[in-house]
């Protein structure tokens, strides 16, 4: 099988990456591929995307950018499993990885709208996991991490027919320093990596 982690955290001594090694080595060890994809690597980066009025990337390296998009695009098409690690910033992904996303699940690849206005899923057959850190206090993602689960399974990746197979959110890292807390996290990733 196949795995892809696209990972998103500009420091690297940021937990998102401990995650996705964990992860990564688990699923080689059950003799998967891994590739993981780190979107603050250079290599990776596309300008924020803009469209003309004919949806033609506009950017101003657009060669450059679709260039990025259809290596992306290899990416996952290759996959069986995409694997999501990113911090909660202003309740959301990082802007990198929402950027990541447009460019890489659009029309024409993830989707396409028939002549009846239903959706057609280009990418039924892979699933996903997402792991999330957050600073914030452990209250308020009981509260909003339902919401973000669904924002991120069913309004990005069903929407390309991917099915979600777990959003896991690890709240008030900044409490969780410790060797023994940050073991026990990572426990988790190993076993939702041992499907």
């Amino acid at each position: 099988m196949n795995t892809l982690i696209i990972k998103a955290h500009p420091g690297a001594w940021g937990f998102t990456h401990k995650i996705a090694d964990t992860y990564k080595k688990v699923r080689e060890q059950q003799g998967d591929t891994v590739q993981v994809i780190d979107l603050y690597d250079a290599k990776n980066q596309q300008s924020y995307l803009m469209f003309d009025e004919d949806m033609n990337p506009t950017t101003a390296d657009a060669g450059a950018d679709v260039a990025v998009q259809k290596i992306m695009q290899g990416h996952v098409a290759d996959a069986d499993h995409i694997v999501f690690v990113h911090p909660i910033w202003w309740s959301g992904m990082p802007a990198v990885m929402k950027n990541w996303i447009d460019w890489t699940l659009d029309a024409g690849f993830a989707f396409n709208f028939k002549s009846d206005g239903k959706v057609e899923k280009l990418l039924k057959g892979k699933t996903a996991r997402v792991f999330a850190t957050a600073d914030g206090p452990k209250a308020m993602y009981i509260v909003i991490r339902p919401l973000l689960s669904m924002m991120f399974g069913q309004g990005v990746l069903g929407f390309c027919g991917i099915k979600q197979q777990s959003y896991d959110l690890f709240p008030e890292m900044h409490k969780h320093k410790n060797d023994i807390d940050r073991k026990s996290m990572l426990d988790k990733v190993k076993k939702r990596a041992q499907f």
